[in-house]
């Protein structure tokens, strides 16, 4: 079995375990499995594993069976007739079953995960980046609706070990390539079309670089509104919310 071979099949068993988590963010389950393993893949080098662009670690296969609690064979589809495969990817799952051995080790030497930031009712939280330029606030649009729910802030769910306001910063770099500070927090609440418990942030930009779409899984466009533009675009979902829009009233003016 050549390098591109490996590639090919153990991208298509990543995408499988994937679908079977229910998951239908790359850079979500990247995260979930860099939670398992101690700390890799960042989602762009998730995103070239599925595509088989470069070589995939015999690990993350490992690390993605475990998520969703399936088998490696299972994965790579291999069954009792299928004899022949089996016998050319002999090697590869010795490997597999060695690198799984030393990763299960590994962790049990880490201490245990820590729990998924949450309210005391069990809601998730989820951090809202305001971020005002030239007299206009960023905005995202979601590829799947939630409900009404489809353009936004920029957007995120706290993840383990982050306070909502690290929780901001990232999101903001890893969906539209900016570096932020958090300046102040702008209030919080239940959001009327998801259900999910927000934080809503007052962000400064670090840089005057230009938004990007990086993650390409989440969102299929961004853009700088005007105050009357991002209301419209919030109507679905009730228009602004009064702190936020107190805020954007003074922030805008301020900067234009």
């Amino acid at each position: 079995m050549t390098v591109a071979d490996y590639n090919r099949r153990v991208s298509r068993a990543l995408q499988q375990a994937q679908d079977a988590v229910g998951i239908r963010s790359a850079a979500e389950f990247a995260r979930r499995i860099a939670a398992r393993s101690g700390g890799a893949p960042d989602t762009s080098t998730y995103q070239r594993w599925l595509r088989a662009e470069t070589n995939i670690p015999a690990w993350a296969l490992v690390m993605a069976a475990e998520e969703a609690q399936s088998s490696v064979d299972t994965l790579l589809g291999i069954g009792d007739r299928d004899t022949e495969r089996m016998s050319r990817l002999e090697a590869m799952i010795s490997d597999l079953q060695r690198q799984m051995s030393d990763m299960q080790e590994r962790l049990n030497r880490q201490p245990a995960e820590q729990p998924q930031p949450s309210t005391p009712d069990g809601k998730p939280i989820v951090a809202s980046a305001i971020i005002v330029r030239d007299g206009h606030v960023l905005m995202t649009r979601r590829r799947w609706d939630e409900g009404p729910l489809r353009w936004n802030y920029v957007t995120g769910q706290v993840e383990p070990g982050e306070t909502p306001e690290q929780a901001a910063v990232r999101e903001v770099r890893e969906e539209v390539g900016l570096d932020i500070a958090v300046e102040r927090r702008l209030g919080e609440r239940v959001h009327p079309a998801s259900g999910r418990y927000m934080v809503y942030f007052a962000c400064r930009l670090l840089s005057s670089h230009e938004p990007s779409l990086v993650d390409h899984e989440e969102n299929v466009e961004i853009r700088w509104s005007t105050l009357d533009e991002a209301d419209k675009l919030l109507v679905p979902t009730g228009g602004i919310w009064q702190p936020v829009r107190e805020y954007l009233q003074r922030a805008m003016v301020a900067t234009t």
